[in-house]
């Protein structure tokens, strides 16, 4: 219930937002604004861990943005999709231990707490794959697959006649 519904719209979003053209420097003040909020609820529900995680995120899109301008999209999508990810795993996960295992501590109590430790846990443990190892794996697909880049279309004639 929880993986298919947030991994549906996580890398949805993922995928619309990097298609998309941001300007570096909005890029960055949205993903520092999300970044302090994440490390702020994560130093309250997972400790300093997280926060360090999410830090270290904040310090590779850095140097992904700055140093290739062509993946601001795609971090920006990473971490607004995963954010949106990790939130329904973080709703739906509880949720469906009282429903369907009431009697079960293997899963997070459906508490503020349970909801934003699971939260936090599954953004802080997924986002250093996104960061760190998209851009590479989408460099090497480009160059095996050139064709699965985006495309440009072609220009229109010109109505000029020579």
């Amino acid at each position: 219930m929880a993986g298919i519904t947030s991994n549906f719209l996580g890398f949805w979003l993922i995928g619309y937002i990097a298609n998309k053209k941001f300007e570096v420097k909005k890029t960055t003040a949205v993903f520092g604004v999300l970044s302090i909020v994440s490390a702020t609820v994560a130093y309250v529900y997972a400790g300093l861990l997280a926060v360090g995680v999410i830090g270290l995120c904040f310090a590779v899109y850095l140097l992904i943005v700055w140093r290739a301008k062509k993946y601001t999209s795609y971090a920006l999508g990473s971490v607004v999709g995963l954010l949106i990810g990790s939130l329904i795993i973080g709703i739906v996960v509880p949720v469906y231990a009282v429903l369907f295992a009431p009697a079960s501590t293997a899963f997070p109590a459906l508490t503020t707490a349970g909801v934003l430790g699971l939260f936090t846990w599954t953004f802080a443990t997924e986002i250093p794959f996104l960061l760190i190892l998209g851009p590479p794996i989408i460099e090497a697909i480009n160059r095996a697959f050139p064709t699965l880049g985006k495309r440009t279309s072609p220009k229109p004639p010109s109505s000029e006649t020579t």
